[in-house]
């Protein structure tokens, strides 16, 4: 069924694990079986609570075989399209553990050209939001610059809050919409195809997410493939005019069909 492909693009959270559970033992196995054949993989991830770092680490904790050059999240996109468009001052609100891709920018509230937004958890306020507002009211020429803008995301204790519902917050007061970096936008996806070095004919995105992963697949001609752990909702798949090309019970089932 998967014989065309000789790349992969692969979601993390809600394919190989949730929170931190791996979603099936055999799953390292079988990327394993990946490195050892023709297949290339590159694990493209919207995650912006940790570094691509500690997203090796736990990889390699749950015996995924992974390498660093082969993640590929929204931060290291942003920083590209930042030095592209040759702005230093950004005002960041973003976690610690991202932080440090933005080292060569000046982070400061005053003279701010983009601000930058990343998952901060449970640090979202009121008083953040304003002064958020503030920045984008008082200069319009202030690029707002979301990491990613997923709706929701799957957490140890049940769905959470993403930064998503913040994001369109900030575009609706300040009347301004936000240039998104991570997936569904087709920048990331277009850098994944460059980094990985194959045709997008050959190429399938494995994901759980029909908003970011499928859709954001299909507009540049990638087959997309929906796994039915993480956040798939049958319900939602049902309803959604969004249809992937395939449709698996789980990773291994999808390794398994090349």
């Amino acid at each position: 069924m998967l014989g065309f492909v000789k790349g992969i693009l692969c979601d993390l959270d809600g394919i190989l694990y949730v929170g931190d559970e791996p979603i099936k033992k055999v799953a390292g196995e079988l990327l394993k079986y990946t490195k050892m054949g023709d297949i290339k993989i590159r694990y493209l991830t919207n995650t912006t609570r940790v570094s691509q770092q500690q997203l090796l680490e736990k990889l390699l904790s749950m015996g995924i075989p992974a390498e660093l050059n082969e993640i590929i999240s929204p931060p290291s996109v942003a920083v590209d399209y930042l030095k592209q468009q040759g702005i230093q001052n950004i005002h960041l609100c973003v976690r610690d553990d991202i932080k440090s891709y933005f080292k060569d920018f000046r982070n400061t509230k005053h003279g701010t050209q983009a601000i930058v937004i990343g998952d901060i958890g449970h640090k979202w306020s009121y008083g953040l939001m304003n002064t958020l507002f503030r920045i984008l009211k008082h200069n319009r020429s202030v690029e707002l610059i979301a990491l990613h803008k997923n709706r929701f995301l799957t957490r140890g204790d049940g769905l959470g809050l993403d930064i998503g519902p913040f994001v369109a917050a900030l575009e609706y007061a300040a009347n301004q919409e936000a240039l998104v970096v991570g997936k569904p936008s087709a920048a990331v996806f277009e850098h994944a195809v460059q980094h990985i070095g194959l045709p997008k004919e050959s190429l399938i995105m494995i994901g759980d997410d029909l908003d970011s992963d499928i859709i954001g697949a299909q507009n540049v001609g990638i087959k997309s493939v929906l796994v039915k752990t993480g956040k798939y909702d049958m319900a939602y798949s049902d309803r959604s005019p969004i249809k992937p090309d395939f449709i698996f019970d789980d990773i291994s089932k999808v390794l398994t069909a090349f």
